[in-house]
């Protein structure tokens, strides 16, 4: 059986080590490396061709977000994951945009990390239904701006462009 190889991104040690413990007990999923900051997870991603990588957001030096988008752009085919207590819209729309599949927060049961990873894996896109409701609630309020004259409009695209700078 060929296993999912994965990559930690996290700047706390005992979560970084604790991840790596708990995801190399699965039968399916092999850490084949961590880092404690984004520019060292993009160096790791050069070397060692993860297929998914456990991102967390805010790190010391270059974030999770930026990071992600790096990964994303030298390696599409690289899964990234977001892993993190921070349950704000606007980073999960951020997150999305460079390329993330998944957005998943770390008060999440360890099967379902692994049930995730594993989604992700085949193809799947991943965020939690509280997260997806604040979406969608985003999305049901700006339906009045698009409702606007045109000069006035403001498209999903912009919230991309404007979340990137």
């Amino acid at each position: 059986m060929k296993k999912i190889k994965v990559v930690i991104v996290e700047d706390q040690e005992l979560v970084r080590e604790g991840l790596h413990i708990l995801l190399n007990t699965e039968p399916d999923i092999e850490v084949i490396g961590t880092a404690g900051d984004g520019r060292a997870g993009v160096t790791m991603c050069q070397k060692l061709k993860p297929d998914i990588v456990l991102m967390d957001i805010h790190m010391p030096g270059m974030d999770g977000v930026v990071a992600t988008g790096h990964i994303k752009k030298l390696y599409p085919e690289i899964k990234v994951i977001i892993l993190t207590t921070y349950q704000e819209i606007s980073y999960v729309i951020e997150a999305l945009s460079v390329g993330a599949e998944g957005y998943l927060l770390k008060a999440i049961q360890p099967k379902d990390l692994s049930a995730g990873i594993r989604l992700i894996h085949h193809g799947g896109t991943l965020i939690p239904p509280e997260m997806a409701r604040g979406i969608v609630a985003e999305l049901k309020e700006l339906k009045t701006l698009v409702k606007a004259p045109k000069e006035q409009r403001l498209y999903i695209h912009d919230l991309f462009q404007a979340g990137s700078t």
